[in-house]
């Protein structure tokens, strides 16, 4: 039960004046659905929680427990939460990059 309740709890921490509402338009949830998720106390599917996090820029983890599951430095928090941020033509070009520098060390 505690997880259920620390979940909410840490989304309404995150969510910084963006209203239950906006949210669930942001992330394409049902209003409805995530209003009678949380009135019952339940968390809700792993999928709802998954954009839940992205959108708040955490972690199905952090919403669970209230910390990371993996410590990240200063460096590549920044980086992880620019990356989750940045619209999707530039996270394919931070992808064909990285990968263009693989093939770079097969040579």
């Amino acid at each position: 039960m505690k997880a259920k309740n620390e979940f909410w709890q840490h989304v309404d921490e995150l969510r910084k004046g963006i209203t239950l509402e906006t949210l669930c338009k942001e992330t394409n949830l049902g209003i409805g659905t995530i209003l009678v998720t949380r009135s019952k106390g339940k968390l809700p599917n792993l999928t709802d929680a998954d954009k839940i996090a992205v959108h708040l820029n955490t972690t199905v983890d952090y919403l669970l427990h209230g910390k990371e599951s993996t410590t990240y430095t200063s460096s590549e928090r920044e980086l992880l939460d620019n990356y989750r941020r940045a619209p999707t033509y530039i996270k394919l070009l931070i992808e064909q990059v990285l990968k263009n520098q693989e093939n770079d060390k097969n040579f």
